[in-house]
């Protein structure tokens, strides 16, 4: 009778063991051109990502254990039980195939697999299907389709069904069994005996960017993700609270007549123009390559260039922040989705609002996505420009082109 019950459940973790090693090499395949590695380091990246790929096996496998007992205790539900997870499976394999062409897109786009930050665009499904479905990434997709048809005809030819078996097995073996196998997968599931549970560092082993999220489970690395949709444990401690506090204070700290005048007229027209995706590399003055932004260097020739000034996070709502509120990107989620938070921020339109400036923003794409609207108004913006009202004659799905903004 026991092994009519490991029978499927074996069957079955060995099944989800294959469909990730050959998920982790088709991710490893549309990504390979952007690596600079060797053949070997990419292969230990699939051995590292091994545990990780046991422990996601297991738990989609523990429903066979649980179903199991059930036919331990009512042998006449077998078949009903089989079939509910044989659905199961086909369910779960869908979802797995699912989150691995999201990733897939999502790396493509932004160099990671689903974070809290892309969960968060959901809110915004018009933007969040550009990025994951646009013309480049129906390939993806297709390629996860046809994973899934070939884990839906391996189903149907595997023997996944709990047997009820003949006879009465001896209680206390059976009892001790059970207990042993549900122990394994326990231990399996959390990644091992160790006192620290199964993360992403255990995998991450490489300098390889690709080959760390080559060695991430999809499927594991989204679930994690809805366990702990908030993140609000995460956040940065490179130092003791009173230490921060201290460099704070001091970094505040002025000296008389220290400060450096640079703006001699009485009140400047003040222009900030936001640049998405605008490396140092792509700017001859601070390093770039020669020749390119020639104009933004003859303007740093004639005014004031900062060198060492770095971006503070990836995302553009991150940057706004950023630039016009001087908050710096918090390492889960962001400012500008915590209504109470954002609208209670310092902000530089509030600051020339005061000084009886007219203040404006214009911007080529919609006003709503990201609450940047919602964050502008609680700053104090009289007069706001979007992508309704620029009308463009060409415009992406992202928005406007800039020469028409």
């Amino acid at each position: 009778m026991l092994s009519s019950i490991l029978r499927p459940l074996v069957r079955s973790v060995l099944f989800w063991l294959g469909l990730f090693l050959l998920q982790s090499l088709l991710f490893l395949f549309f990504a390979w051109s952007g690596y600079s590695g060797t053949l070997w380091e990419a292969a230990l990246s699939l051995w590292h990502g091994l545990r990780m790929h046991v422990a996601t096996a297991s738990i989609l496998s523990f429903p066979w254990f649980a179903g199991g007992v059930w036919v331990l205790l009512s042998p006449k539900h077998a078949a009903s039980v089989s079939a509910v997870l044989k659905i199961w499976m086909w369910i779960a394999l869908g979802v797995v195939c699912t989150v691995g062409s999201a990733d897939m897109a999502l790396f493509h786009a932004w160099g990671s697999k689903l974070n809290l930050q892309a969960l968060e665009y959901l809110h915004y499904p018009r933007e969040a299907m550009v990025t994951i479905f646009d013309a480049s990434n129906l390939l993806y997709a297709g390629a996860a389709f046809g994973l899934f048809l070939f884990g839906f005809l391996i189903l149907r030819r595997l023997n996944l069904r709990i047997e009820p078996g003949d006879g009465k097995p001896n209680r206390v073996v059976l009892s001790v069994s059970l207990l042993f196998i549900a122990g394994l997968f326990l231990i399996s599931a959390r990644g091992g005996v160790k006192s620290e549970v199964l993360n992403r560092n255990h995998v991450f082993r490489s300098g390889h960017s690709v080959l760390n999220y080559t060695a991430l489970n999809s499927f594991w690395n989204f679930m994690d993700l809805l366990m702990a949709p908030g993140g609000k444990s995460a956040r940065y401690t490179f130092f003791p609270v009173s230490e921060s506090e201290v460099t704070v204070l001091q970094m505040q700290q002025v000296q008389d007549d220290s400060t450096v005048q640079v703006v001699f007229t009485g009140k400047p027209n003040v222009i900030i123009v936001m640049l998405e995706s605008w490396g140092s590399d792509a700017v001859e003055c601070v390093g770039g390559e020669k020749g390119v932004a020639p104009h933004f260097s003859q303007l740093a020739d004639e005014g004031l260039l900062f060198n060492r000034f770095f971006a503070s996070g990836t995302r553009t709502e991150q940057g706004l922040l950023a630039v016009l509120s001087g908050m710096p990107a918090r390492p889960v989620g962001s400012a500008i989705q915590s209504f109470g938070t954002f609208d209670h921020l310092p902000n530089l339109y509030n600051v020339f609002n005061k000084r009886g400036y007219q203040t404006s923003y214009y911007y080529g794409g919609r006003l709503s996505f990201d609450n940047v609207e919602a964050y502008l108004r609680s700053a104090g913006v009289q007069h706001m420009v979007g992508i309704q009202e620029v009308n463009p004659q060409r415009k992406t799905k992202w928005g406007a082109y800039d020469e028409e903004v």
